[in-house]
């Protein structure tokens, strides 16, 4: 089989600096398919940087409150970000057959390139059963710290299933060994060595942008062994033995695998119900009758069955739908309806308030917040933006930026709100931002038509 065709970017070259130089798949493709060449090859250490995004939060005052949520990424070296991008391929393949004879195929969502599964196909799925369905408990449920909460021994275990013999072979444990033993070392680090300014937000990300855009490499042999000894860190070792990496092209397969017992056994049980059991990556949807309803006590216990996995406590959540009604319980038991909670059920990125489906109203806020931001700093500006700084706009706001045919680099928010208005195809899932070409010629000004583009229309009116 040649992976290079399954592989999105297998002839073009990363644009970010590590420790060694870009290289395509297809150039190093002999060397990653050599089981005996990955056995014997040093992986580099992870360059670690912590990612932070400001969150929209409900709240009595004001309407609202903005938190702001860290997230701990990794990045492997060009050339080991190849070898795991080959290995995870061939482990979704070994997964993949084991998930069709299990029969909980049609639950699990994300990481699976042979599916082409999007969030929008599983939240189609769950809103589909309950409308079906009409008369149905409902639970929601996020797992806590997923990738840092996986257990190595435990995963061990999982990936030998994969193979026949229960063993793993040697160039497949090289390259798990490198993720579950993996070691760091800090961008922030690297780029003070490397004499890059650090001391504000503002600058922080003025300098990475020069890192990467600049510099052949993260360091020069001479910086790597002299600052080797104090810069590199081992998380696992910390851990004793618990979390892997989030981000390398390999983490997603993994998490998978992690999880396949965990998905058998509740997508088959679910099923019996008549029910639906989904789940995408660390979310994942519980659907049954409500007759049915006391099962879902049940599931919080199953979840503390697997080693590592809990639930985060404020986004497990229950609720009764019902004649076009949605009700929050306070619990499993499904007593007491939850007050202040929400009338609406949300699940991978969408709203369903029992009659409608929309779209999620923080992603909404943040297209609106980016849009929002360009405008004032156009206008801050205090100048005439040219056709070409008004085309770049339009494009990232508009549908003019919507090129189906082009990929997913030639697409922009509304592309990804036209497809999911073809899934939804009777939801109000574009009204939000049915208007945008309004905005933009109210906020900086209609789009000047070329030379050409008159002449056409010229013509056509004649």
């Amino acid at each position: 089989m040649d992976y290079s065709v399954r592989i999105a970017d297998a002839h073009r070259k990363k644009g970010y600096t590590h420790f060694d130089s870009p290289v395509t798949y297809v150039q190093v493709k002999r060397l990653v398919e050599d089981p005996d060449y990955v056995v014997s090859h040093a992986f580099y250490p992870l360059i670690s940087n912590t990612i932070e995004s400001f969150r929209v939060e409900d709240s009595d005052y004001l309407g609202k409150e903005f938190s702001v949520k860290a997230r701990e990424v990794a990045y492997a070296a060009h050339l080991d970000h190849r070898i795991y991008q080959y290995y995870s391929l061939q482990w979704s393949d070994r997964y993949e057959v084991l998930l069709e004879k299990s029969g909980a195929d049609g639950s699990v969502l994300a990481y699976r390139p042979q599916k082409h599964l999007s969030n929008i196909d599983g939240a189609a799925k769950a809103f589909s059963k309950i409308r079906e369905l009409q008369n149905v408990a409902v639970m929601t449920g996020d797992f806590s710290s997923f990738f840092p909460s996986i257990q190595h021994d435990y995963l061990l275990g999982m990936m030998r299933k994969l193979f026949s013999d229960g063993k793993l072979p040697k160039d497949h444990y090289r390259v798990l060994k490198s993720i579950i033993h993996y070691s760091i070392w800090e961008l922030d680090s690297i780029l003070g060595i490397r004499g890059y300014d650090t001391s504000s937000k503002k600058r922080r990300k003025g300098s990475i942008r020069s890192f990467n855009r600049n510099e052949a490499h993260a360091l020069t042999k001479e910086q790597f062994k002299a600052n080797k000894d104090s810069c590199i860190k081992a998380p696992w070792k910390e851990g004793a033995g618990v979390g892997i990496p989030q981000g390398l092209a390999a983490s997603g397969a993994l998490s998978n695998v992690y999880m396949l017992d965990f998905d058998t056994s509740m997508a088959g049980s679910i099923s019996t119900l008549n029910g639906l059991y989904l789940r995408y990556c660390d979310d994942f949807i519980v659907i049954v009758p409500w007759d049915k309803r006391n099962v879902l006590a049940a599931v919080l216990d199953y979840v503390k069955g697997v080693p590592g996995v809990s639930l985060q406590a404020g986004k497990t959540k229950f609720f009764h739908v019902h004649d076009s009604i949605v009700e929050q319980f306070n619990g499993p038991c499904f007593e007491k309806v939850c007050k202040s909670g929400a009338k609406k059920i949300t699940y991978l990125g969408f709203d369903f308030d029992g009659r409608y489906v929309r779209l999620r109203q923080r992603t909404v806020g943040r297209f609106f917040n980016r849009y929002y931001r360009r405008v004032r700093k156009c206008q801050k500006r205090g100048r005439h933006l040219s056709n070409k700084q008004k085309a770049a706009i339009y494009k990232s706001f508009s549908k003019k930026g919507d090129n189906a045919r082009g990929g997913y680099s030639q697409m922009n928010f509304l592309s990804y709100v036209r497809r999911a208005q073809k899934t939804f195809p009777d939801d109000p899932i574009s009204k939000p931002v049915s208007n945008m070409y309004g905005k933009l010629k109210r906020d900086i000004g209609p789009l000047a038509r070329t030379e050409r583009a008159g002449r056409k229309l010229k013509r056509r009116r004649q």
